[in-house]
C-alpha cells in the first residue's frame, strides 16, 4: 500500500577502491578522473543547465550550481516560480524551499557528477570487460551490482575513455557532445529514456571558471533548514515498510491516498512526519506506519546523515 518516493542511488564524490576486479575499476577510475570537475585541479566552476521531462506532465527547469570546494557549494533549482536552494559547508547542507518535485530533478542532475555515477561501494561486484560496436563506435561494458540494488550497465568511449551510457533494469541514460573544461571532458547533453522515446533531458548551457565566488552566496538566513550532510549522500535502503491500518469504518471503494513528507533520521527511523496532501480521518493511520518503517539510513563516506524524503501511503479495498 505504500509507495516510497526516493530518488535513484546517489553517491558520495570520493571513489571507492574495493573491487575483485581490477580491470574494470580501472576503467571506472579513469572515466572518473577525466570527467569528475570536483576536483582541485580544476578549481570553482559556475554550471548553469536546463531540465526538461517530457510526458503527460511536463517540467521545464532551470539549474544553477556554484562550487568552490567540496565544503563550500550553492545549488539552485527553479521551477516556474518555486525556487529551492541547497548550501553545502564542512559535514553539513542548508535547505530551502525544497519540494517533491525540486527533490526529484535534483536526482536526474546526479548524472552531471561523475563521483556519484561512478561510485563503487565495498559491497557492490563489477563484471567483466566486454568490447562493444555501438552505432559504428567502439565502447566498452562491464555490469556494477550490489544487494538491494538493481544491476547497472556502464558503458565507455573506447578512444576517450569518457562514460557514455548508463542502463539499468528501468532506463538508459546517454552522456553526449563532450567538450574540454580545464583540462577534463564535460558532458553537455544527458539524455534519460524509459522505453525508446527520450523522456528527461539535461541541456548544459554554461560551464565557466569562477576563481572568486561572491562569499555571500554561501550564507544561509533563518529560513534555512542546516542538518548534517553532504553534496550527493548515499540514500537511504528500506528495510521494513508495514502497510497503515485501514479500519472498515474508514474503507470506501475508490482507493484513497495520503501523501506525506519525513525524514529519515541517522538511526534509520522516520521522524519530522508532515501531510502533504490529506486523506481525513486515514492520516493518522498514515503517520503510524510510518512511523513503524525502518531503514539502512543515508550515508556520507562511513558517517550516517538525516535524509528528507516523500512517500504515498495508499488505502485500497481489494
Amino acid at each position: 500500500m505504500a509507495k516510497f518516493l526516493l530518488p535513484p542511488l546517489l553517491a558520495l564524490t570520493i571513489l571507492c577502491s574495493a573491487s575483485d576486479n581490477p580491470q574494470s575499476l580501472a576503467l571506472i577510475q579513469h572515466a572518473a578522473e577525466i570527467c569528475n570537475l570536483r576536483s582541485a585541479d580544476v578549481g570553482p566552476f559556475r554550471l548553469r543547465a536546463r531540465v526538461r521531462v517530457q510526458g503527460a506532465d511536463p517540467v521545464d527547469a532551470g539549474y544553477l550550481l556554484i562550487w568552490a570546494t567540496p565544503d563550500r557549494w550553492r545549488e539552485e533549482i527553479s521551477v516556474g516560480n518555486d525556487l529551492a536552494i541547497r548550501v553545502g559547508a564542512k559535514a553539513t547542507i542548508s535547505i530551502k524551499g525544497d519540494t517533491e518535485q525540486t527533490q526529484a530533478i535534483r536526482s536526474q542532475l546526479r548524472s552531471l557528477d561523475f563521483g556519484a555515477v561512478l561510485y563503487v561501494k565495498p559491497s557492490q561486484s563489477l563484471g567483466d570487460v566486454k568490447n562493444i560496436n555501438h552505432d559504428g563506435v567502439a565502447i566498452q561494458c562491464l555490469s556494477r551490482t550490489a544487494k538491494q540494488v538493481s544491476k547497472t550497465q556502464l558503458c565507455f568511449d573506447v578512444a576517450t575513455g569518457a562514460l557514455v551510457k548508463e542502463e539499468s533494469e528501468n532506463s538508459t541514460t546517454e552522456f553526449s557532445k563532450y567538450s574540454d573544461f580545464k583540462g577534463k571532458l564535460f558532458p553537455r547533453l544527458v539524455t534519460t529514456f524509459h522505453g525508446k522515446e527520450p523522456d528527461e533531458l539535461i541541456e548544459v548551457q554554461e560551464l565557466t571558471y569562477d576563481s572568486a565566488p561572491d562569499p555571500s552566496l554561501f550564507d544561509t538566513v533563518a529560513q534555512y533548514k542546516t542538518m548534517s550532510g553532504c553534496e550527493h549522500p548515499v540514500v537511504p535502503t528500506p528495510i521494513e515498510l508495514p502497510d497503515p491500518e485501514y479500519p472498515a469504518q474508514l474503507r470506501a471503494r475508490s482507493p484513497q491516498a495520503v501523501k506525506l513528507s519525513a525524514t529519515v533520521n541517522e538511526m534509520g527511523r522516520v521522524e519530522s512526519i508532515a501531510v502533504i496532501r490529506s486523506a481525513g480521518a486515514l492520516d493518522v493511520y498514515a503517520i503510524n506506519a510510518l512511523k513503524t518503517w525502518k531503514f539502512v539510513p543515508a550515508t556520507c563516506g562511513s558517517r550516517a546523515v538525516p535524509f528528507q524524503f516523500f512517500t504515498e501511503v495508499n488505502f485500497k479495498t481489494y
